[in-house]
């Protein structure tokens, strides 16, 4: 188990500059918008996995993340900004799911940051 694994917990993300720089370090951003929101703009290397197909089968997510990602030791995980409830349910059924260290970023895509990408 590595460093970034903490067994059923998450932490909060306070900025975009720190969703980069954790991205740098292996953790991918995760859009939870739905597929048009994800589509009109996320943040630079998300990748899109709704929030309600986490919650039907988080079991299922780390190998989603995997095939997309082999490299990734952390999800970032976020919605539009103001939607925490959902954010920290979709935490909590990950907590302890897998190997993946879940950290959440609450504002959201709409935290402020001028860094928004539609790679």
């Amino acid at each position: 188990m590595d460093s970034w694994t903490w067994l059923g917990f998450y932490t909060a993300v306070t900025s975009a500059a720190e969703v980069k720089r954790k991205a740098k370090a292996g953790a991918v951003p995760v859009d939870l918008r739905s597929a048009e929101d994800f589509s009109a703009g996320h943040l630079p290397g998300a990748i899109h996995v709704p929030a309600d197909e986490i919650l039907a089968d988080p079991g299922a997510f780390e190998a989603r993340v995997r095939k997309s990602r082999p490299e990734a030791r952390a999800v970032t995980l976020y919605l539009a900004g103001g939607e925490e409830p959902a954010l920290y349910r979709v935490a909590q059924a990950l907590s302890g799911q897998g190997r993946l260290a879940v950290f959440v970023y609450p504002a959201g895509y709409s935290g402020g940051s001028s860094d928004h990408s539609t790679e």
